[in-house]
């Protein structure tokens, strides 16, 4: 006697064979689920992502670059914001920093 999935929509020997291409259909479909879940919800954090960079972009705009940076740092460490230096250091300077930590 042979028996017929609807599932796979193939004839199988016994019930055994049928219940096991049944079962790997629906493990699969399980796969494919939980993976197009997870991907959905990779696709709502990029669009997140880019709302948020829109925000911290216009926020800077309005109140100084970086602004948004410091602000989102002393709310989440809890720590004091310190002020944001207005011209970078001179490349001597760096230069000179970083020498300390060179072993002659």
């Amino acid at each position: 006697m042979k028996f017929y999935s609807e599932v796979t929509k193939e004839m199988y020997d016994t019930v055994e064979a049928l219940q096991k291409a049944e079962k790997e259909v629906y493990s699969q479909s399980e796969k494919q689920e939980a993976i197009d879940e997870i991907m959905d919800l990779i696709k709502k954090s990029a669009e997140l992502e880019k709302e948020t960079l829109k925000l911290m972009k216009e926020f800077d705009a309005k109140y100084g670059f970086g602004a948004c940076a410091k602000e989102l740092l002393s709310k989440v460490n809890d720590i004091e914001p310190t002020p944001v230096k207005t011209r970078p250091e001179s490349a001597d300077n760096f230069i000179t920093a970083l020498d300390m930590f060179l072993k002659k």
